[in-house]
């Protein structure tokens, strides 16, 4: 079994820049996850391992044919053949984001406990473009046990203005506070 889940991604990148369609498999590796979120019998399909393999891999092939490069058919046959289903989103995802990387735009995850307005959206994204002097996509994620507040990651940084990471801030420093204490008494 395979367990190194970037070998699926290096793989499907390495094919779309040598081809030089980055742009296009990124908006297709985006599509299929649509596909994935849209019609769970589709995922339902892939995953079923009361399904031989070949089967599972005949009704993809047909299903979507159509949607997708033979490519990501190709791609999701190895997956399928080395029982990766559990990751095939976050691969189809990480390949989307690789893409996207190469192509000078970096994705940006916000989370929020609540659903941001298109304009939060932009008004963030303009902010961080800024700050970072690139190009930004935003993915916003609701994330209810942050409570209130915001945390943003990025590639290579995460900042946290959570409520839920200020409670585990002001936990933190009272631990050690009480540690210090402890020690202070000895």
């Amino acid at each position: 079994m395979i367990d190194n889940k970037s070998a699926y991604v290096d793989y499907l990148v390495g094919v779309a820049t040598a081809k030089k369609r980055l742009k296009e498999y990124a908006d297709f590796a985006s599509k299929f996850i649509s596909i994935l979120d849209s019609i769970p019998l589709v995922y339902k399909v892939i995953s079923d391992l009361g399904i031989k393999k070949q089967r599972r891999k005949l009704i993809v092939a047909n299903v979507l044919q159509k949607n997708i490069p033979v490519d990501f058919i190709y791609l999701i046959w190895t997956i399928i053949d080395f029982n990766e289903t559990d990751n095939i989103r976050r691969i189809f995802f990480d390949f989307r984001t690789a893409c996207e990387e190469k192509l000078g735009i970096s994705v940006i995850k916000i989370f929020t406990p609540f659903p941001l307005t298109k304009q939060q959206l932009s008004n963030i994204t303009n902010s961080l473009e800024k700050a970072f002097k690139q190009k930004i996509k935003p993915l916003s994620i609701i994330d209810k046990t942050l409570i209130g507040g915001i945390k943003i990651e990025g590639k290579d940084f995460i900042l946290d203005e959570s409520v839920k990471f200020k409670i585990e801030q002001i936990k933190a420093n009272k631990y050690q506070m009480e540690e210090f204490d402890e020690v202070e008494d000895e």
